[in-house]
């Protein structure tokens, strides 16, 4: 629970939500299903702001190609698996977030475990068939998904 000074990190928020809302924000548990341009930008929104708990799930590696549009990852970075060093960038962003960096390829087998225990579902993926999986998880749990993602550049 954020106090006084705690506050003051979100000071530019407050006066939409509230300490009450920031308080709710820092007990939220959410997942940011993919790693890539999307998903890490909505990550690092999310623990700037406060949210108490990131997962952030993707099972691919950096490439070099990519680094002009994902804002977490560096040079050093590639060939890291994306949701490692999202895991490290993010508790940097924010040490009071607790982050979860999890290499694994949502599928039906997976989901639920990724999906355990999360508050919200926030989609960055890339392709139709995982959109649905999260889709499916959302409603089968009760919780709110987010589509967030293109398709195609």
């Amino acid at each position: 629970m954020p106090d006084p000074a705690e506050d003051e990190r979100y000071a530019r928020q407050l006066p939409v939500i509230g300490s009450g809302g920031q308080r709710v924000l820092s007990r939220s548990h959410v997942l940011v299903a993919g790693a890539g341009g999307l998903g890490s930008i909505i990550a690092a929104c999310l623990a700037g702001a406060g949210f108490g708990h990131i997962r952030i799930v993707d099972s691919d590696r950096i490439e070099k190609s990519s680094l002009n549009r994902k804002i977490l990852y560096r040079d050093e970075d590639i060939g890291r698996f994306k949701a490692d060093v999202a895991g490290e960038a993010l508790r940097t962003l924010n040490p009071r977030t607790q982050v979860e960096g999890m290499c694994e390829v949502i599928s039906q087998e997976t989901i639920r475990d990724l999906a355990s225990g999360m508050d919200l579902i926030l989609d960055g993926m890339d392709n139709f068939p995982t959109r649905y999986i999260l889709n499916g998880i959302a409603l089968e749990y009760g919780i709110p998904f987010v589509h967030g993602a293109v398709n195609g550049f």
